[in-house]
């Protein structure tokens, strides 16, 4: 809520699905062994549909930036993005627990 476009982005998605971005407290490949422990979400980068979607916007996504405007744009190779879909919020915090608990 304290970047400048937040209001901005507020009044153009009011529609849209909460974004999470989890930083993980290990490496690259603890974040991609979190990402390939998701059961219910699914890991991809966008499908257009209402389902939570996990994604390791490092190498997708953001993958053909240089390490420093990854950085520069808070994209760190430990950080998982969480596109919050309209399943029950029991089942993804269940599969976001059982996946964060494979560090």
């Amino acid at each position: 809520s304290n970047h400048p476009s937040h209001a901005l982005a507020m009044s153009l998605l009011h529609d849209a699905p909460p974004l999470l971005y989890i930083e993980i407290d290990g490496s690259e490949e603890q974040t991609r062994r979190v990402l390939d422990s998701f059961r219910f979400c699914l890991q991809a980068v966008h499908l257009g549909a209402s389902k939570t979607l996990v994604t390791h916007c490092y190498s997708t996504t953001h993958g053909k930036l240089s390490h420093e405007e990854k950085k520069q744009s808070g994209i760190l190779p430990n950080g998982i993005r969480v596109s919050v879909g309209r399943e029950a919020s029991s089942d993804i915090l269940e599969d976001l627990d059982q996946a964060l608990g494979k560090l």
